[in-house]
Parts: structure tokens; sequence; C-alpha cells
């Protein structure tokens, strides 16, 4: 009988080698793995610690579990070695509204208590910058984004077709919070990210329960 780490291996060398969209979910096969070992071995799951202070975590890459786990008050970015820009990481970091920058070659190397400066639009991680002119130049960046910050819809493109905009949800208060937006509907229901903790399989009416939570006006009707 196959081992976990075989099992897991046979399927990580066929994603790797299909590349692209396939290759991007090796880590979440491997992410697998470790929690169904700990799970046997009963040892408490992985995952990345809260910090106690802002902060930027920097890894070769992160599971879905731990992108999702993270707290956006105390995690000011994210910075990973792997991954691409449709990675459950990037998509993960884009919902909680934490900058992520992916796919930057040898970021590890970067040593414990350096001040970066993460540019999430840009896709760059700076090294040695002045705080007082980082600081200046995230104060820019935040301004510029107010405007578009301000828009209430609805969208469309410059010669005025209409555009329907949908929200990526994870569960009940991500789709609330995302009907305050100008979306009509939501795009993407992540649904596996609603039982992350639980032990147990959830029955169909936990299940019913919960993506009742996502029903909000604005997303009746729409594709999840």
């Amino acid at each position: 009988m196959p081992s976990v780490d075989a099992a897991v291996e046979q399927f990580v060398s066929i994603f790797t080698n299909m590349g692209g969209l396939m290759a991007e979910r090796v880590t979440d096969l491997e992410d697998i793995e470790r929690r169904i070992v700990a799970h046997l071995v009963g040892e408490p799951e992985p995952g990345v610690p809260t910090p106690s202070e802002p902060s930027i975590p920097v890894a070769e890459d992160l599971a879905p579990s731990d992108t999702s786990g993270l707290d956006p008050s105390v995690i000011s970015a994210l910075v990973t070695e792997r991954g691409g820009a449709t990675s459950h990481t990037a998509i993960i970091a884009r919902q909680l509204g934490i900058p992520c920058v992916v796919g930057v070659a040898g970021v590890t190397e970067i040593e414990a208590g350096t001040f970066p400066v993460v540019d999430g639009e840009t896709g760059s991680v700076e090294t040695g910058a002045d705080p007082a002119e980082a600081a200046q130049r995230v104060a820019a960046s935040r301004e510029a984004r107010e405007a578009p910050a301000a828009w209430s819809g609805p969208a469309a493109t410059t010669d005025g077709t209409p555009i329907k905009l949908l929200a990526n949800v994870a569960d009940g208060p991500s789709a609330v919070h995302a009907a305050e937006e100008p979306v009509q509907g939501v795009g993407l229901f992540r649904t596996e990210l609603c039982f992350l903790n639980a032990t147990e399989e959830p029955s169909a009416e936990e299940q019913g329960e919960i993506y009742g939570q996502c029903s909000m006006p604005s997303a009746r009707g729409s594709t999840s």
C-alpha cells in the first residue's frame, strides 16, 4: 500500500509536468499531505503564526489554508518565491485586501527584520529604502486609490457597454462585505474555505445554512 508521501508525490509530478495553472496547484497538494500526516500522528495542523505587530511574511510559498488564516490587520503585505497570478495565494490575498507579490526569485534570502517596500501594483519588492520616503510613497499610493474606491458604479466600458461585476466570496461575512460594493452578484464562491477548521464532513443542513448566508439580494441568480 503506497504511503501518503508516495501518493501525493505521484500527483505532484503529474501536475508539475502539466505546467501552467495545474503546476500552481502543487502547493495545495503538499498542504493536504502535511495536514493528513499531522492528523495521523496526532500533531496540531501546520499553519502560519499570527504576528504581534504589523509584518510582511516572506515564504517560498503558502497554501490556501495558510493564506486564508492571515489577519489583514497585522499582515501588511505578502511575498512568496513561488506562485503565479492565478495561484490560490494570490487569489485569497486579493480577496482579503492584502497586497501580494508572488514569483519573486530569491526573496527568501531576505534577512528577518529587513524593512521592505512591497508594491502590489507593479509586483516589485524593494529593500534598503528610506523609511520616511517609503511612508510618503505609501501615502501617495493610498491617496491615488481613494478616488477609485469611492466609485459607486455602474460598470461600463468607455463606449458605454455595461459590464457585470461579480465578487469572490468565501462565507457569509465576506458576502455581506462584498454587497457593500457596486457588485451585481457572486462570481466565485470558495466553499471549501468555509470548512477549513472543521474536523468532520459538514452535513447538507450545515452547508445549506452557510451557503444561504451568501445569498445576498445582489447575488441571487448569479454564477457561483
